[in-house]
Parts: structure tokens; sequence; C-alpha cells
């Protein structure tokens, strides 16, 4: 059971309503009104999901961008919040204080996906799983009252996904399931897994391969992983989103917790606490696996993975193409978005040319990574007791050469901190997506607006318990809160 309490602004009783009288001879400015309000409407129902700025899956995109599509309107109000019988019940509890053994303090949560209900949005209607009580909820998105229910066999930690009016997710039972997202019908379910082995785990009764990767649907594809033992691997699917047909199930000696990414011709695979993997698209096949900071977070803009909080929140940046690291930035989260990447650590927000910086991050690699081959060669021409006087002259050789690439990485690091905008403190550290030209964060018992040109704060309001999940649609700001609570903020009644 859950409770919805809705605080209503304004009256909405005197709502306008379009009537057509029989042979009353309508005025035919009339006519024509009613005939432009309809062509409106149709047109409407005929525009993508997009442009009616609707939130239809994590982060609002398969690259889990952040970015809504426009901006939110000025003066937002609460106007209700939905309370759950049960708050959310994280599959993980925090990290220990420090890691003596790396001299890493203090540690930061890195599989913190399941710690608030995350959710999506579409035609009205809003959608969130629960991991306390395995049900999935659909509300109306203008009043928060409940509109429907379905119950999985486990908990459901992810946001579901919503595409061509249906709703799919995975829950910890194995299983990923199809519903019809406008009455809560179930169309199909699919085992991860050719097994169903099913064990204590997390305090519950849980698959041996539960879905904790979210559902990733595109092109009529859903995507999805089920597995978080490395002993027992996982499988990663692919199945016909309209049938739950299998496509192709590939076995993998991983494990897969944190939502799935897409490129065009790659997936992308977040594991927990370590870095994530990148599989081919067509098939599964693996391809390799990132370096860096490990984390359930990540995000995909043009050609790089951005990934994290690490241990201490760190944010990787690297090439989608390419194994290795880029560069690390301080920071919980970011948002990238038109050149610019914006970062929040637990005290910061700040702003960065992120082309610019990044180019210059690709060419002093260039620079350091030849200076390094060298500095190996050297080594071993160094553990000659006796050397030729040609490798005394490669010596040497190699010596001058080092001292040269030095040189010339010199400038970067002061070109790089020019690449900063703006620094101001912070105290919402939890969450971060943008509109327009805010940003929106969440924090302890509050959620601000941070104007992206300035760092300045243009809108603040309380919310109950710690902000981990926003959520931008229906003109509407929605703050998910780890007391199991939404908030909605609108700028009028709905």
């Amino acid at each position: 059971m859950v409770k919805a309490v809705r605080y209503p602004v304004g009256n909405s009783s005197g709502t306008n309503k379009l009537r057509f009288a029989g042979n009353t001879g309508i005025d035919i400015m009339q006519f024509r009104f009613g005939f432009l309000l309809l062509a409106g409407a149709v047109l409407a129902a005929l525009l993508p999901s997009a442009a009616r700025a609707e939130w239809p899956t994590y982060r609002h995109d398969l690259q889990r961008t952040g970015v809504a599509p426009e901006p939110l309107p000025q003066g937002l109000k609460e106007t209700w919040r939905f309370t759950a019988k049960h708050a959310p019940e994280p599959a993980w509890p925090g990290p220990a204080r420090r890691d003596g053994w790396h001299k890493s303090d203090p540690l930061k949560p890195r599989m913190i996906f399941d710690w608030a209900f995350h959710i999506t949005e579409s035609g009205g209607k809003l959608y969130f799983g629960s991991s306390a009580d395995d049900k999935l909820y659909c509300l109306d998105a203008a009043t928060g009252e409940e509109r429907w229910s379905f119950f999985a066999e486990g908990p459901i930690r992810l946001a579901p996904t919503l595409y061509q009016g249906k709703a799919y997710f995975g829950a910890d039972d194995g299983y990923v399931y199809c519903l019809n997202a406008e009455t809560g019908e179930e169309i199909w379910r699919h085992k991860a897994a050719p097994e169903d082995y099913r064990l204590p785990g997390n305090a519950r009764i849980m698959s041996i391969y539960p879905v904790r990767t979210g559902v990733l649907v595109d092109n009529d594809i859903a995507y999805f992983c089920g597995g978080i033992f490395t002993f027992e691997g996982a499988y990663v699917c692919a199945v016909d989103a309209n049938t739950g047909k299998a496509l192709w199930k590939k076995k993998l000696r991983d494990s897969a917790q944190g939502y799935m990414l897409a490129s065009a011709d790659k997936l992308y695979v977040a594991r927990g606490r370590v870095n994530p993997i990148v599989l081919q698209r067509a098939d599964g096949a693996f391809l390799y696996a990132h370096d860096g900071a490990g984390g359930s977070f990540t995000v995909l803009v043009d050609d790089y993975l951005f990934y994290g909080p690490g241990k201490t929140g760190q944010i990787e940046a690297a090439r989608s193409d390419r194994n290795d690291n880029l560069v690390t930035f301080q920071g919980n989260q970011i948002v990238v978005n038109q050149g610019r990447a914006f970062m929040q650590t637990d005290t910061e927000m700040s702003a960065l040319d992120r082309t610019r910086y990044l180019k210059l991050a690709e060419e002093k690699n260039v620079l350091s990574d030849e200076h390094d081959q060298l500095k190996e060669k050297l080594k071993e021409l160094k553990k000659a007791e006796a050397p030729t006087d040609a490798q005394k002259a490669e010596i040497d050789t190699l010596v001058a050469r080092m001292e040269e690439l030095s040189r010339a990485m010199l400038p970067y690091d002061k070109q790089m901190q020019e690449c900063l905008q703006w620094k101001v403190p912070c105290k919402y550290p939890y969450s971060l997506i943008m509109a327009g030209e805010q940003l929106f964060c969440g924090g302890m018992d509050g959620v601000a607006a941070i104007q992206a040109a300035d760092g300045a704060t243009a809108w603040e309001a309380p919310v109950d318990g710690r902000a981990l999940e926003l959520a931008i649609s229906n003109q509407s700001l929605f703050v998910s809160t780890d007391k199991g609570i939404i908030h909605c903020f609108s700028a009028t009644a709905k």
C-alpha cells in the first residue's frame, strides 16, 4: 500500500471545453478555431516523445546524459508529493570508512543505484520500481495519484524504460518484464539466464542472475544483463522488444550492476565497484574493459565515456573507442552539454570548457605516452654493465628527447587550468541534471537550480530526505529521496 498526498495550486474548476452543436448554425470563426485546436492535438500526438519533453528512461536517453530537451518554467512550487509506505531497501550498504591497504580515505559509496526510487515519465504518467515491496508503480504525473501497480517476484532496483506504449524493467528474480504502460497488464517476461536458481541474498530471496542493469530499448530491441556474482558470471541478452523472443544471449565472465549505455555499435556495461566493460552491440561479444576508477555512474557524450565516482570521488574520462583513461576529474557526477562539463563534488560545483580541455589532455597524453615509452627503453639500456659506444649514444639521444618532451608538456597544465569557467561552493552533492541553461542538483533535505552561465543559485526548495534522483518532464521537476518520497515541482497547478 502507498499513500499519495497532493498539494494543489490554483483553481482548475474553470477549465474550458470546446463544444460542437449539431444544426445550430456554428459561427465560421468558432469552426475555424475548433479546427485549429483539433489539428494541433493531432500534430502533438504525431510528434516524437522528445518534443513533448518526456523522460522515458534513466537520465533521459540511451547515453544517460541527464539533459532535458527544453527548459523548465520559472517559479517552481511543490504541487504534490507521493509517500511510499516502505522506503527503498538498498542491496548494498555503504563502504568502509577507509581503505587501509591503499591508504584511501574517506571512501565513496559506488553502489548507490537503488538508494532512492528512480523515476521515468511519459504520456502524463510517472513510473518507478520499488526495492521494498517488489512492485512497479504508475502514478498520474499531474496529481501523484496511483494509477496501477504490478508485482514482480523480487526487488525492482532500477528505473523502467518507456518505449512505444510499453514499460520495460528487470528485477532481482532474474526476469525482465514488458507491461502495457497504460494499464499495467503483462505482455511478456523473459528469463535472463538459462537457469532459474534462487538463493538468500541482500536480505531477500533472489535469483543468482538478478537483472540490475535496467533495460535499454532501441530500434525494437531490448538489451539487458543478468548476473552480479563473478564466480557465476553474467548473461547479456538482446530480445525482440515487442515479443520478448531472444535474438542472442551471451555468457560473460563478469558482473553487471548499473545502467547500460549504447552507441551506434557498442554497449557499455557498468560493473558496480569496478570499471565498465564494452561489448559489441550486434552480438554481445566482449571488446575491452576501461581503465581507471569504478562505480555505477556512467555517461556517454560524443566520443567520450565518463564514469565513476571511484573510491574517493573521481570521474574518469576516456575515449569511447579505447580502453585507456584520458583524464581524471574530482567529482561525484557530471553533466556534459554543448561543449561544457559541469561537475559536483561534496562541497563545490564547477564548469569547464570540456571541448578544449579534452583536446589539450589528448595532446598532452601523446607526449606523456612517448615519454613513458622512452623511459622504459632507457631503463633497459642502463641495465648493461658495459654499454657499447652505440648504446651510450642511444642513451644520450633518449635523455635529450625526454627532456624535450618534458619541456613541451609544461604549458599544458596552465592551459588546462584556464579551461575552468567558474567554481562555486555548493551544498547539493547527491544528484545533477540539466534543463536549458540551468543545472538542477539535489542535497540533504533540499534541491536547487544553478545558473549554467556563472554558478549562481537561481532557486531552492526543501524536500524530505537526501535528494538522490531527479527527472524533468511534463514541465515539472520530480525529486526522489532516500525516504521513499517523490516531490513534484511545477510552475502552476496541474
